[in-house]
């Protein structure tokens, strides 16, 4: 059997954190002599010969040449160029590794349209069942919309309905995607997402090189509390402070190390916080040793979060918008970045350092989570 799987590779480490965790499931569900061939999600073109024409597309940078993506994309061109892709009927199922695509606008990225039309659309045209893993949600936390007419325009409910009629399931990773897609007449399970396995294979890994002793406590600092505050007026100052006060606090008993996920992280690491250490793994492998040393962590990436969990070290979520609702899945409540304060972190942070029940903590999520994948899987196949 052969399995595609569609993912991002490229950008901060986190993006490969997902794939990892699909890579496990497929693995304990069909076994491991299973055949997994990856295909790049920002490589549109990547299903058609290597010569063909449209693969120049792919040295035009994002933001460039706009139309000429919108006209490639448009559904009766889409359908004509299909049949010039490679033979993808070899595969029994192509699973994309989802994202934060639930956001406002998403109609108007003409690479957005590439990604989520014409790459996974590629595989449903040679009817090969393709699943939309892991979807999330990314409004900011002061303006959640109350229904699908407040949260897209109709290029994006167009850009939507036309990625469900490619896919033959979708999962998502947070309650509002959920109700989202609901409303676009899809019934999408709300499973975690599945960068939790990736915790299973970074353990394995940290195993193997041999585990030490649980002394560290992580940081992964985002100057705004996040990627972006999203218009929101974030104090970058008061957070920084409130963040140095939390590191400072804990560092009388624990190593504290910044964990980053960028080299702009590393940057702003280095100039807020001097007298701490901070490290940028280069690869999973490094990333995995690295959280394997930790007891607990406060972070804003969800993807340092997850992976994380997956080696049971619980952490304290903080950001800007609705991704972080991805963590409540597994157990993990999230909070504002403007309704904290050091005194809260640190009782927060405290009190996931003294559970008594930590080992071991997200232990029933991650089996559930395996079944849950397991049964999607093997029913999309099926039917």
């Amino acid at each position: 059997m052969k399995i595609a799987l569609l993912s991002h590779r490229d950008g901060n480490i986190g993006h490969n954190f997902m794939a990892i965790g699909v890579e496990e499931l497929i693995r304990r569900v069909f076994g491991d002599k299973i055949e997994i061939s990856h295909f790049e999600q920002h490589n549109h073109f990547c299903t058609y010969p290597k010569m063909h024409p449209l693969r120049l597309i792919h040295s035009i940078p994002h933001g460039r040449l706009a139309w000429l993506r919108r006209w490639v994309n448009a559904p009766e061109r889409a359908n004509y160029f299909f049949n010039q892709c490679s033979d993808l009927s070899k595969y029994s199922l192509a699973i994309g590794c989802g994202g934060p695509n639930f956001v406002r606008g998403v109609g108007e990225s003409p690479e957005m349209g590439l990604m989520l039309h014409h790459l996974y659309g590629a595989f449903s045209h040679q009817k090969v069942p393709v699943i939309d893993l892991a979807v999330g949600s990314c409004f900011p936390l002061e303006r959640i919309p109350k229904n699908i007419s407040s949260a897209f325009t109709s290029e994006d409910k167009t850009c939507l309905d036309r990625l469900l009629g490619v896919t033959k399931q979708t999962t998502v990773r947070d309650k509002l995607a959920h109700s989202l897609i609901s409303e676009l007449g899809r019934n999408a399970p709300l499973i975690p997402c599945a960068a939790l396995c990736s915790g299973i294979v970074f353990k394995k890994w940290a195993e193997k090189n041999g585990s030490g002793d649980k002394d560290t406590i992580l940081i992964n600092f985002q100057y705004k509390g996040a990627n972006d505050d999203w218009n929101q007026n974030v104090n970058p100052k008061k957070w920084s402070d409130t963040v140095r006060k939390v590191a400072s606090h804990f560092s009388r008993s624990h190593k504290v190390i910044f964990i980053c996920h960028s080299r702009w992280e590393k940057k702003i690491a280095k100039k807020l916080f001097p007298d701490f250490e901070s490290y940028m793994p280069k690869t999973p492998h490094e990333y995995a040793l690295l959280i394997d040393r930790a007891k607990a962590a406060l972070v804003s990436r969800i993807h340092c979060a997850i992976p994380l969990a997956g080696i049971g070290t619980p952490s304290v979520v903080v950001g800007t918008d609705s991704r972080t609702w991805a963590t409540d899945e597994i157990g993990l409540n999230s909070r504002y970045v403007k309704d904290v304060n050091s005194e809260l972190l640190i009782e927060d942070l405290t009190q996931l350092i003294n559970n008594k029940e930590s080992k071991g903590f997200f232990n029933d999520t991650i089996k559930s989570t395996i079944e849950k994948y397991k049964d999607l899987f093997i029913n999309t196949i099926e039917t």
